[in-house]
């Protein structure tokens, strides 16, 4: 983030985590390639040659609905690495998704790559446990999104935090915070 709270970049895990969310919107976002990756897809489609689905070491996790085009069920289901988990009910709710990922593939440190809808949902939902925030020595006006989305669609009320851990680096501030676990919009 920048100082005025707009979004910069997304950024990899800093720490390790069984897993990377994504959403549909930032699979081409830079991922380790020795993670897990977690794509949820609302719409099923997906071009199945994306970088995303590459390299193949590390499983591919993929929540769409069953609508999903046959020709890319086909070419992902090809792809050994891949698990494509296809709901007939249309797309998978969040929490559905995080469950079942826990149970099925035993994911317990889960982090997330995307932007401000997919923070929104986590948070909204009571899903979010941690937060680290990067801040640059920049500002950037109206030219990008807060952290929430479009000024417009702030949060209905403000997060408790409990602060963990900061760290200064000449370029950016590092902040980790925990969420209050009693917290609920």
């Amino acid at each position: 983030m920048s100082w005025d709270g707009r979004i910069i970049e997304p950024r990899p895990p800093q720490k390790p985590v069984d897993a990377v969310l994504c959403e549909h919107d930032s699979v081409e976002r830079a991922i380790p390639p020795e993670t897990t990756r977690v794509l949820l897809l609302p719409t099923g489609r997906i071009d199945p040659g994306a970088e995303f689905f590459y390299p193949q070491s590390h499983p591919v996790i993929v929540y769409s609905p069953a609508r999903m085009p046959r020709a890319v069920q086909a070419a992902l289901s090809a792809m050994t690495h891949v698990r494509l988990h296809l709901r007939t009910a249309g797309a998978w709710p969040l929490r559905e998704a995080l469950e079942h990922l826990r149970a099925t593939h035993k994911v317990r440190q889960l982090a997330f790559v995307g932007g401000p809808p997919l923070f929104r949902k986590l948070v909204t939902e009571g899903l979010l446990t941690d937060l680290s925030l990067a801040w640059r020595r920049t500002l950037l006006g109206d030219q990008s999104q807060s952290i929430t989305g479009p000024d417009k669609h702030f949060l209905p009320r403000a997060i408790p935090l409990t602060l963990l851990k900061l760290k200064r680096t000449p370029q950016e501030c590092i902040a980790h915070y925990r969420i209050h676990p009693l917290y609920a919009l």
